[in-house]
C-alpha cells in the first residue's frame, strides 16, 4: 500500500493546487482564462460521450467528433480512475452540479466493486469491456487473443483515483475504500 500512495498523493496535490487557481479564473477574466475554461468544458464533454451510461465505464478513446457510437470497446483501470477524478474536477470548476459527480462516480464505483478482478492480489486486470464491465479477451479492433494481465501502473492511477474520491466525496468514501 505505500507504494500507491505517492501516485495517489501527487495526484491529490495537482488537483488541490488546480481548483483554488481554478475558482481565481473565475475573477479574473481573461482571454486566457476564457480559453482554458473551454478547453475544460470541451474534455468534460469528451468523458461523457466516452462514458457507458449503464456501467459508467468510460472507453479508452472515441475516433472523430464525440460518435458515441465510435466509442472503444475497452477501458483500463487508469481510463476508470481518470473518468472519477475528472468528474471531482468538472464538479469543483462549475461545470457540473455536485449531484451529477456524484452520481457518475458512484455508477463507477458500483461496476468496479463486480469486475472480476485478481484474487491473491486484488489488482484490477488491464483490459475491460465498457459496455458490461467484462474481462478482454479478444482485441476489439483486430479479434486477436488477449491474455488478461495486471498493470501495477493501471492500478496505481487507479487506486490515487480512488483516494481523490475519497477526500472529495465523502458520501462515497466507504465504497471507494471497498475497492482499495
Amino acid at each position: 500500500m505505500r507504494r500507491l500512495l505517492i501516485p495517489a498523493l501527487a495526484v491529490t496535490l495537482v488537483v488541490g493546487a488546480g481548483v483554488p487557481a481554478a475558482a481565481a479564473a473565475d475573477r479574473d477574466h481573461s482571454q486566457a482564462d476564457r480559453t482554458l475554461r473551454t478547453y475544460a468544458r470541451d474534455t468534460w464533454r469528451s468523458m461523457v460521450a466516452m462514458t457507458d451510461p449503464g456501467t459508467g465505464l468510460v472507453a479508452d478513446n472515441i475516433p472523430g467528433d464525440l460518435n458515441p457510437a465510435g466509442r472503444s470497446r475497452y477501458t483500463s483501470p487508469t481510463n476508470i480512475g481518470g473518468a472519477m477524478w475528472s468528474a471531482v474536477v468538472a464538479r469543483d470548476l462549475g461545470i457540473i452540479p455536485r449531484s451529477e459527480a456524484r452520481d457518475r462516480i458512484a455508477k463507477a464505483l458500483d461496476t468496479l466493486g463486480r469486475l472480476d478482478h485478481h484474487d491473491d492480489s486484488g489488482m484490477f486486470y488491464n483490459w475491460y469491456d465498457p459496455r458490461d464491465g467484462s474481462v478482454v479477451t479478444v482485441w476489439p479492433e483486430d479479434g486477436s487473443t488477449v491474455t488478461p494481465f495486471l498493470s501495477s501502473v493501471d492500478n496505481g492511477w487507479l487506486a490515487a483515483a480512488l483516494m481523490v474520491v475519497k477526500g472529495a466525496v465523502p458520501e462515497l468514501r466507504a465504497k471507494a475504500d471497498r475497492i482499495l
